[in-house]
């Protein structure tokens, strides 16, 4: 998903460098506004023990200054930004690197391939 969204950004940085600039203020707003409703909302009491990445930032959030072992609002967000951001390098490499692993080993190609006809099954058209 987060794929395309990055091949777009980055042909539009190439074009139109204002666009990109445009482009990274909008998700860094999404972004905001994303942790700016968590924290309205509270901390929820049926997530004490399953948080998301984003609870657990929120839990260690502190001022920065007064509070030395506690993240900033800024360190949050850009934290946030960055992951957005390396998302789609991450999850290209490491398909990348299952699909080479998996040519190099055959037997292990057609155990996984079994294993997808078994759950999917074998239609060809992609069940239309």
């Amino acid at each position: 998903m987060f794929g395309s969204v990055d091949k777009w950004v980055s042909d539009e940085a190439k074009h139109n460098p204002g666009k990109s600039i445009e482009v990274a203020k909008y998700v860094y707003a999404a972004i905001f506004n994303m942790v700016e409703e968590r924290r309205q909302r509270g901390v929820n009491p049926q997530h004490f023990q399953e948080k998301d990445l984003l609870e657990v930032l929120l839990d260690f959030e502190g001022n920065g200054k007064d509070e030395p072992s506690k993240i900033s609002e800024l360190y949050l967000e850009t934290f946030l930004l960055e992951l957005f951001i390396a998302a789609p390098d991450a999850t290209n490499i490491t398909t990348e690197w299952a699909m080479s692993e998996l040519l190099r080993k055959p037997e292990t190609m057609n155990k996984l391939q079994a294993e997808i006809a078994q759950v999917v099954g074998h239609e060809k058209d992609g069940g239309n």
